[in-house]
């Protein structure tokens, strides 16, 4: 065979072999899009960051040429963030790519037809006869649970005494419902007991409760308008929101408004007159070893268009270092309406602060303080009014410790106290816990726990052991045995109760859950029996 033979059956020897010789591995890009640009970092969101690492380099295409802009140093579930390269522009808006491989399972036939598959560089030159692929359209995404469950109440001073109550629930999310963008969301809950059933019957849908019941578009130029009841990010302590919200994100900083009603209090219905408005301005940052993000919202609340509260509220949280994260909430009420001291007096209602540290691998702590005052609402609850002008603050602390010394060996030790002026004594409550994931011999898990409270008028001690073992993938039951113990007042009275637990779960069908569930409490001359059952089916 001369050389020009040899060299052609060489090369073409690589052509087809080198895809079966790299195990399948192939290059794909994957689009994203730059939300906002700090002096610092360049944050980029994508439908999904499966396949993406931090050291990974973006890259930015003018048509013709990928060039390297941003290397990733940070990254989350939809979005990565990274310094910008030098000589590169960027601005929100823009559209990066970032190179991911896709594995592929060896095909003789496919790689001898698709003779233009090979890696590709940080910068590659790309004919214009072939355009870069548009991004797929992302499928509607169905997620939630729906739920029936029963629990059955014996005792055994008369069957006037049992009982027995139902609840339905269901909870929903479908993303990219019908167009790009669009996610509907609810969350039903149906409870009732049957001997208030023939009460309830002639009105059976007063115990209908929507927990979360909205539709939503999110779309990268508007940003995201939310109708409905939804439960606000930037406004957790309001809980459901009944209205419209909108936020979006504009160099560096998320901002948003909402305009709507709370619920109801009276069965958590719909009462539009409980009118309340509010807006959200929110910042994140990267620090040299960890991220920051700071949020300051505004609120007004009205009953009848009355003003009912006006409060400041402010969230950070600072994931300072891998091993030290610290959240801080607090609220300052502006609203009085007192004869004489109306006005804008701001009043530290709540307060907030958690500190969680990773001290080692085997051993963490955390840390809260909490102090609040019972906020006041001059329209909705006029009874309050009396007590409002000496509203006491209570103030509470807790540090819960982790150590795990061994693979199958868990501990947990956590404890706290509560003040509150005009308390007697400090409500006192410490917990310890162990566990044990991998028994020798028999196999499953154990642990046990102790927790003892003491407040002005009463104490307890509990105490619980539980066992736990799996039968194959699909099936696993539990035991255990608890004792609590009660004294109560001056006298100290004292009251104790033994309870026995048994459960059984088993999966089926997938994604169909059962659970079983018997409780036996014995106190004195009183038996007390429950029976639990949940039929679960996810989606």
């Amino acid at each position: 065979m001369n050389k020009g033979k040899y060299f052609s059956v060489y090369i073409a020897f690589l052509w087809f072999a080198l895809p079966c010789l790299i195990l399948g591995q192939r290059s794909e890009m994957k689009q994203g899009k730059v939300t906002y640009v700090t002096s610092q970092n360049i944050y980029t969101e994508f439908s999904s960051t499966e396949g993406i690492s931090s050291g990974d380099t973006l890259l930015c295409y003018d048509g013709r040429v990928y060039t390297p802009a941003v290397l990733i140093k940070f990254i989350s579930s939809r979005s990565a963030a990274g310094p910008l390269l030098s000589g590169i522009q960027i601005k929100p808006g823009d559209l990066l790519f970032v190179k991911i491989k896709a594995i592929v399972k060896p095909d003789t036939v496919s790689a001898s037809s698709d003779s233009s598959a090979k890696p590709e560089d940080e910068a590659v030159v790309i004919k214009e006869e072939k355009p870069l692929p548009k991004p797929v359209k992302t499928e509607e995404k169905l997620r939630g649970r729906a739920g029936i469950q029963s629990s059955t109440t014996m005792v055994n001073t008369g069957t006037a005494d049992d009982n027995q109550r139902w609840r339905y629930t269901l909870s929903l999310t479908s993303q990219n419902v019908y167009i790009q963008g669009l996610t509907l969301g609810t969350h039903l809950n149906y409870a009732y007991s049957v001997k208030e059933w023939r009460r309830i019957n002639s009105n059976p849908i007063n115990r209908l409760i929507p927990y979360d019941l909205y539709a939503s578009y999110e779309n990268d130029g508007t940003g995201k308008v939310t109708v409905g009841r939804k439960i606000s990010k930037w406004h957790p302590s309001l809980g459901a929101i009944d209205g419209v919200q909108y936020e979006n994100s504009s160099a560096g900083y998320r901002y948003g408004a909402f305009a709507g009603a709370r619920p109801s209090p009276v069965q958590y219905g719909f009462d539009f007159n409980l009118f309340q408005g509010g807006v959200f301005l929110s910042r994140s940052d990267s620090l040299s070893t960890g991220t920051m993000e700071n949020t300051l919202a505004f609120v007004h609340q009205t009953n009848s268009f009355n003003t009912d509260r006006q409060f400041l509220s402010f969230q950070q949280y600072g994931n300072y270092f891998r091993w030290l994260m610290i959240y801080a909430a607090a609220e300052a009420d502006f609203y009085k309406d007192i004869p004489g001291q109306s006005g804008g007096v701001p009043e530290l209602t709540s307060i907030y602060i958690q500190a969680r540290a990773k001290i080692t691998r085997e051993f963490q702590a955390t840390v809260s303080y909490d102090a609040r005052r019972n906020p006041v609402f001059y329209y909705t609850y006029r009874n309050l009014i009396d007590s409002s002008f000496s509203n006491p603050l209570s103030e509470g602390t807790r540090i819960q410790l982790n150590y795990r010394p061994l693979a199958y060996l868990t501990l947990n030790l956590s404890g706290g106290f509560r003040f509150r002026q005009g308390d007697l004594k400090t409500a006192v409550t410490y917990t310890g816990y162990a566990g044990w994931s991998k028994i020798p011999y028999i196999g499953g898990s154990t642990s046990y726990s102790y927790t003892h409270s003491e407040a002005s008028y009463s104490s307890s001690d509990y105490h619980s052991i539980l066992y736990r073992n799996d039968i194959g993938e699909n099936f696993s039951w539990s035991a255990g045995l608890r004792r609590a113990s009660y004294s109560y007042g001056s006298s100290r009275l004292t009251f104790s109760q033994n309870m026995l637990q048994g459960d059984l779960n088993w999966r089926f069908l997938e994604k169909t859950y059962l659970t079983f569930s018997i409780e036996e409490s014995f106190s004195r001359n009183i038996t007390f029996g429950r029976v639990y059952l949940d039929l679960t089916q996810r989606f």
